[in-house]
């Protein structure tokens, strides 16, 4: 008689998959909301500074940065804290 070898009973791991959804997949939606607004308000900023600096013969002065400037700070520290305090954030348990 031929023994089989032993198998043991062991659980398969699935892969680790790493998969980054993109920089605000983390975020609420009302800062995803903001951060789309923000973009589209720069957006529209610089096409019309890119325009106005094309047909004027002169670069003019880069005025989007205002725009972009002081709200991107502002939602950017907003963002990171809130991303700080979810990584920090004991996870919660629930009860079944």
């Amino acid at each position: 008689m031929i023994a089989r070898p032993a198998t043991t009973a062991t659980a398969t791991v699935p892969p680790a998959v790493f998969s980054r959804a993109g920089y605000l997949a983390g975020l609420p939606t009302v800062l995803k909301i903001l951060w789309t607004i923000w973009l589209a308000a720069v957006s529209v900023n610089l096409v019309v500074w890119a325009l106005v600096s094309s047909t004027g013969g002169h670069l003019a002065y880069p005025w989007p940065a205002w725009v972009a400037g002081p709200y991107g700070a502002v939602l950017f520290a907003m963002s990171a804290g809130v991303t700080l305090f979810r990584r920090n954030r004991p996870p919660t348990t629930r009860r079944a």
